[in-house]
């Protein structure tokens, strides 16, 4: 088996990081952070506090991920990286951080009045900024480059009356080229900040106390940006110096199986299943989009590894058997949003999902929709060619698929499969819940539960299925919201209910899935939601949330919400669940590569360090699961 270049450590933009949030503290320490910079390190001004800081609010935000962090703030006003070279040692070396942020520029590129040129010429802060790096890395202490925000429209002139983000941007780059080529991690403020202006149409003079200093909200979007780049790099160094809190009953590690953009098609609907063996083998299935098109996808791929995902092969493309056909008057049709999941009582990987058809490679509006399946063979390692379920002659099943849903196997070998349906013509989807038989060949349909509804929107749809306890929830999908529903039986559900917190506020799940993750002692919710600053995330789809689930009121448990993959530009959304062993349990997704109109595709240069990646977050259960492969 071909060894994945990509399935060790090499450097951050590989984020292959190992994210742990909870071990045996028998031997705490904390993770030590400094943050080097200008004022706008510093924070503390007239309406800024030292509390709302960034500084302060990433200390608070990565404890909340269950990592013992300490977070020290070194900013001085009106610094230049020449002066901070000459403070480093007695600063920050000396102090003997695990890792340091480095933050600079506004300063060294400014043109002070009766000046025709900056404080520091960009060749000297370059070379600056290789040095702090250097010396850094020589102490072994872990860099993290960040430029800076933006100023806000309000900003002060320069002494050439030039926009000081004409200048600033200079520098800026300057600061990506010296993180790219010393592979550093990089937070690009300046990048987001023009993104939202641009993009969203953000004032960034309401984030700012004079047009250049971050006010409390200023200073919780940097905050935010800095998390996600800290929180993969921390959680290794608390993997090194076991420096977790004790209280959260599961670990996370996060590896890449592939990553590298092209710039024109990207991987989507990356989910996994599992043969049964010692160890268990993962056969991981996905689909390139094309990204000048909406949901246009193309054969379905796959890769395996024998190893719990030490190695993998290189991606396989099923094109005869998996890829797209020929139907009359040149529709093409093709499957889709597809789930693998092994089989106990055929023996074998079933996947299931639906099919979406395409005139003019275009995603045809008023279409029918079939739910298709696949049976891998082990032996071969291939996969026979996709059929589609046969459903009752009713004009209801018109448009209706099990398209990224989660399905319940019985131990007799019925599969209950979620489904969405429409009728020609109809506005609303609709959900219920199918009873099919499956012989190892053919998937049947025997049944259907009471069916689901919702006058709003698109209606219900991207329904996903679980048990536990016995009883048996039903999450669905909503343009505006993402809902619930409860069965004693698997096929009468109660009425559909909001995902809420526990105070009754919504979650802001929203048009997009959502899936679970099963425990023995606890049943918990994958989502994404806004009012995390991510909306510059299409749809607010990214980060991946996780949080515990109280089945009595159907609500969610505010304070046992993680991150278990942090953003980083791309939107996430459409991933996978997959019960590997008693003791791991993956949560599956891509970097799709798609943002905000109206230039829809994410360039290859980004400020985020979006690149195509597939991920499997790996929840390592602190408590063995022992009912792993009963649900």
């Amino acid at each position: 088996m071909k060894r994945n270049p990509f399935a060790t450590f090499a450097s951050f933009c590989g984020y292959l990081l190992t994210c742990i949030f909870a071990v045996d503290a028998a031997a705490q320490e904390t993770i030590r952070i400094i943050t080097l910079g200008d004022s706008i390190t510093k924070a503390v001004r007239p309406g800024v506090t030292a509390e709302q800081s960034f500084a302060a609010l990433v200390q608070m935000q990565l404890r909340a991920q269950g990592v013992n962090v300490e977070v020290q703030n070194v900013g001085i006003g009106g610094e230049r990286t020449d002066q901070a070279l000459l403070r480093l040692d007695k600063a920050v070396i000396s102090q003997k951080p695990h890792l340091a942020t480095i933050m600079y520029g506004t300063n060294d590129g400014w043109v002070d009045k009766g000046k025709t040129e900056s404080r520091l010429p960009l060749d000297k802060y370059e070379a600056n900024l290789r040095e702090l790096v250097a010396r850094l890395k020589a102490a072994n202490i872990q860099p993290v480059l960040m430029t800076e925000p933006m100023f806000g429209e309000k900003n002060q002139k320069n002494g050439v009356d030039e926009d000081g983000n004409v200048r600033l941007a200079q520098y800026m780059e300057l600061c990506r080229k010296v993180a790219r080529e010393t592979e550093t991690p990089l937070v690009d403020h300046f990048g987001h900040w023009g993104f939202m202006a641009t993009k969203l149409k953000q004032v960034l003079q309401d984030w700012t106390t004079d047009g250049c200093h971050p006010n409390p909200l200023g200073q919780e979007i940097l905050a935010q940006r800095i998390t996600q780049v800290l929180l993969p790099l921390t959680q290794r160094l608390a993997e090194e110096h076991q420096a977790w809190q004790s209280d959260v009953p599961y670990r996370v590690k996060v590896d890449v199986l592939t990553q590298g953009y092209d710039g024109k098609m990207c991987w989507v609907h990356p989910r996994a299943g599992i043969i049964p063996g010692n160890p268990n083998s993962v056969v991981f299935t996905m689909q390139r989009l094309l990204l000048t098109g909406s949901d246009v996808f193309y054969a379905l791929n796959d890769m395996r590894s024998d190893d719990l995902g030490k190695t993998w092969t290189a991606p396989k493309e099923h094109l005869a058997e998996l890829g797209r056909r020929n139907e009359e008057n040149g529709i093409v049709v093709a499957t889709c949003d597809f789930w693998p999941k092994w089989h106990a009582k055929s023996g074998k990987l079933l996947g299931i999902g639906h099919t979406v058809r395409y005139e003019n490679n275009k995603v045809m509006h008023q279409r029918k929709r079939e739910t298709s399946f696949s049976v891998y063979d082990d032996k071969s390692r291939t996969w026979t060619p996709w059929a589609m379920l046969d459903m009752p002659a009713e004009d209801k099943f018109y448009n209706s698929g099990a398209g990224c849903v989660q399905r319940v196997d019985l131990e007799n070998g019925d599969i209950l499969l979620p489904i969405y349906f429409q009728a020609k013509g109809d506005k609303y989807y609709r959900v219920t819940v199918l009873r099919c038989s499956f012989d190892g060949k053919t998937l049947k349909y025997v049944s259907q539960s009471n069916e689901l509804t919702l006058e709003s929107g698109r209606g219900v749809y991207e329904p996903s299925l679980t048990r536990w306890k016995g009883k048996y929830y039903l999450t669905l999908r909503n343009d505006t919201a993402g809902y619930v529903s409860m069965s004693e039986d698997g096929q009468t559900f109660g009425p559909i209910k909001k995902w809420t917190w526990e105070d009754g506020s919504e979650l802001g799940t929203y048009n997009t899935q959502a899936h679970w993750v099963n425990h023995d002692d606890a049943l918990y919710l994958v989502y994404t939601r806004r009012g995390a600053y991510n909306d510059h995330i299409m749809r607010n789809r990214a980060p991946l949330f996780m949080a515990q689930v109280d089945t009595d009121k159907l609500v969610v448990r505010r304070d046992t919400e993680r991150i278990i993959l942090p953003e980083n530009g791309s939107r996430f959304g459409n991933f996978g669940i997959t019960e590997v062993n008693e003791n791991e349990t993956w949560v599956t997704d891509s970097d799709w590569m798609q943002t905000h109109g109206p230039n829809y595709i994410i360039p290859k240069s980004n400020a985020y360090g979006a690149d195509d990646r597939i991920y499997a977050a790996r929840i390592l259960w602190a408590k063995p699961n022992a009912g792993w492969d009963k649900r």
